[in-house]
């Protein structure tokens, strides 16, 4: 099982995303790795193997629990003394990864666990960390003359030539480099001389190599139908990115056009026209000639955007493109009828008092009722409530009214369970505001002295709809 540590809203999140940002100002680490596919087929291309060589498919078993916080730590500290920074300045940034890496908890069936080896899936410095050490690992076996001539890593995978009488001497030398780090290896078809990486197939022909798209034999050709309540840029997005790997790609003719006949098949079976394919055809191949030309036709402007995220009602987004679009906005498009909203969570439920988000407490001699938010346990906030009543803070909202001297009869809330209800389980504390303003708008009979927080004529229409 792996440990999964989800870092939204934790002491470390900003801590985490600064640090990425810092660090990637000074570069990639030296090391084999590649970017992505394009990156990887531009490196091997034109590359030559011999009789006696062999195409070989390294794979590190689970890499981010396996990563030995330590040695990648040190790993990055030696890369950034390269870069002549203040010793104060490297201190911090060691300093901010180790508390970001070695205090990572989680929770399993209402326990809590601490992780104390490897980086935490979810944890948004591992990524930056794993590379970190698969980089010192490779560089330190290059400098040992252990490490074949060809080699390109992807993450985890790792693409390699290697003599056929050594293959497994190799795998040996590497298995026992780091006692946590454990490859194992595909070896190319013997019959075929075809070796599947990543999202390619590479063939032998001769000295040189071949490629073509691979899908695995589970692949069902499925993706958003035609006929599904989505935007239409978010049907089509998987062509596009099949269309332009199709283009991109030094495919052989013959390739070339069994993977067009595959699209094809992919854009019938999911409901789409032929000529949806063509058009997107011609679109790529026009703008990688012109980016091939030119750097000119090669600026992303899309970049300075803000995006602004909206549910799908085409009635009213679709108009709304152009009007966010003069602001340099673009909309993002959801929908909230999915498959986990109809499954279910499989995470453990956390119980009311413990939640967070927009909670009700209601009189318990009549029918008002106070709306706040909270951001940290339910019945914390609740305790602070009760405890304004009996000091009779008649400032605080409740305590207000239950010792205002118009009441007609003694007015009291007793306790959690009888009094508290959470009205909206809200995690993400900057949607806090307008969640608590969209309730207090739409109900009536509030204890509230004050309104709330945001002040929006879009509350008319909930209300409206709410009635």
């Amino acid at each position: 099982m792996r440990k999964i540590v989800s870092n939204v809203s934790s002491p470390f999140t900003n801590i985490t995303k600064w640090l990425v940002n810092e660090l990637q100002k000074f570069g990639n680490f030296d090391g084999f790795s590649v970017k992505n596919t394009f990156d990887f087929v531009d490196k091997v291309k034109n590359i030559e193997i011999e009789d006696d060589e062999i195409m070989i498919s390294f794979d590190v078993t689970a890499l981010f629990p396996s990563i030995p916080i330590n040695e990648a730590v040190e790993a990055i500290r030696n890369h950034l003394l390269k870069f002549d920074l203040p010793p104060e300045k490297t201190k911090t940034y060691i300093d901010c990864i180790n508390i970001c890496m070695k205090h990572n908890c989680f929770q399993f069936r209402d326990s809590f666990y601490s992780n104390d080896f490897g980086c935490s899936m979810g944890n948004g410095l591992s990524p930056y960390v794993a590379e970190a050490y698969m980089c010192k690992f490779e560089s330190d076996l290059k400098k040992e003359g252990k490490l074949p001539s060809i080699w390109h890593r992807y993450v985890d995978d790792t693409f390699a030539v290697v003599k056929k009488s050594e293959a497994d001497k190799i795998l040996a030398t590497i298995n026992n480099r780091f006692h946590s780090i454990k490859f194992t290896f595909e070896k190319e078809d013997d019959t075929l001389h075809t070796l599947p990486f990543l999202d390619l197939e590479i063939k032998r022909k001769g000295k040189n190599v071949e490629f073509s798209v691979y899908r695995k034999p589970t692949s069902t050709d499925r993706y958003i139908t035609n006929d599904s309540y989505c935007a239409y840029n978010q049907k089509i997005a998987a062509f596009h990115s099949m269309v332009y790997r199709l283009c991109r790609l030094p495919l052989s003719v013959e390739s070339y056009m069994k993977e067009y006949q595959q699209i094809l098949h992919i854009a019938d079976v999911n409901g789409y026209d032929k000529l949806i394919i063509d058009h997107l055809i011609k679109k790529h191949s026009k703008k990688l000639k012109l980016s091939n030309i030119s750097t000119l036709f090669d600026q992303n402007t899309s970049s300075n955007k803000h995006r602004v995220t909206l549910p799908f009602t085409p009635n009213i987004t679709n108009k709304l493109i152009h009007v966010f679009a003069k602001s340099e906005m673009s909309i993002v498009h959801t929908n909230n009828n999915k498959l986990k909203s109809i499954l279910g969570s499989t995470k453990d439920n956390i119980p009311t008092n413990r939640c967070s988000g927009i909670y009700q407490i209601s009189c318990s001699n009549c029918n008002k009722k106070y709306i706040g938010q909270t951001r940290r346990a339910a019945e914390v906030r609740f305790n602070e409530h009760h405890r304004s009543v009996k000091k009779k803070e008649i400032d605080k909202a409740i305590a207000a009214h239950i010792f205002d001297p118009n009441n007609d009869s003694p007015h009291k809330i007793t306790s959690f369970d009888d009094n508290f209800k959470l009205l909206k389980k809200v995690n993400k504390p900057n949607k806090l505001d307008a969640y608590e303003s969209i309730h207090i708008y739409i109900n009536n009979n509030l204890m509230n002295l004050e309104p709330g927080p945001i002040d929006s004529k879009l509350f008319s229409a909930i209300k409206k709809e709410n009635r």
